[in-house]
């Protein structure tokens, strides 16, 4: 499994209870900026979440990096998309 800034919003309960198990190699990318917005958000540590689907895995290999100084739309083609979009609803044609 490989995930970028997982949240797990819709199985915190089974996370923290240590009954989401995964039994699958992982590989969880995490941007530095999305944690403390998910937080202030959603009220949702995800970095907590994380740590607990870690701990109760039973998969090999497991990584798990943060990305400092990054944000969750640097690791999406959003940054590319949103402009060119911006620009063709605009009026200015090429």
């Amino acid at each position: 499994m490989f995930t970028f800034d997982p949240w797990m919003w819709a199985c915190h309960e089974e996370i923290n209870e240590g009954k989401f198990i995964l039994n699958l190699p992982q590989a969880h990318v995490i941007t530095e900026g999305f944690s403390p917005v998910i937080e202030r958000v959603f009220k949702f540590d995800s970095l907590y979440a994380i740590d607990a689907i870690l701990k109760n895995s039973l998969g090999n290999p497991i990584e798990y990096m943060i990305l400092k100084d990054c944000n969750h739309y640097h690791q999406t083609d959003a940054i590319c998309i949103a402009p060119v979009e911006a620009f063709i609803k605009s009026s200015n044609k090429p």
